[in-house]
């Protein structure tokens, strides 16, 4: 990409010139920024492979440190690495599912101890992962008629 934006203003200042008359000026300015490339690139590109292979191994290490915890069932901590990576669109279906299930999971147990604002929250982000989810929408609206319930004891 910036190997590329390179060759593309170099291009571009060449033809500039030639297009100002300094046909010869523009040909060597063209050459040499040409040359200079030749030289930049074998230097620039694995600098920008690096840099890539970098990126997507974090987001490897992140998916799997989540699909990892999952896997032991160490919901809490699930929860909280997904929260930390901010972003589901990077994870295949089975772990977004095991986030799913782990939120479900805490929002149940939460219920279970009468926490019923935790749970709702908790509810409400599985609604927002997937609002196809039968059991997380009908536990979500028990523990909303149960809250409003109890208010109105009060």
């Amino acid at each position: 990409d910036l190997i590329d934006a390179n060759i593309e203003n170099s291009n571009l200042v060449g033809n500039l010139l030639i297009d100002d008359g300094v046909t010869t000026q523009g040909d060597q300015s063209a050459t040499l920024l040409e040359e200079n490339l030749e030289l930049i690139i074998p230097v620039i590109q694995p600098l920008k492979d690096e840099s890539d292979a970098e990126a997507s191994q974090h987001l490897t290490d992140d998916s799997g440190l989540l699909a990892a915890l999952l896997a032991d069932k160490n919901y809490q901590a699930a929860i909280a690495e997904f929260e930390r990576l901010d972003d589901s669109g990077g994870l295949d279906q089975t772990t977004l599912d095991g986030v799913v299930d782990a939120y479900h999971r805490e929002a149940s147990q939460a219920f279970r101890r009468q926490e019923l604002d935790t749970a709702i929250e908790l509810w409400g982000k599985v609604m927002a992962i997937n609002p196809d989810h039968a059991h997380a929408s009908n536990s979500l609206m028990q523990a909303q008629e149960l809250k409003e319930k109890l208010e109105r004891l009060e």
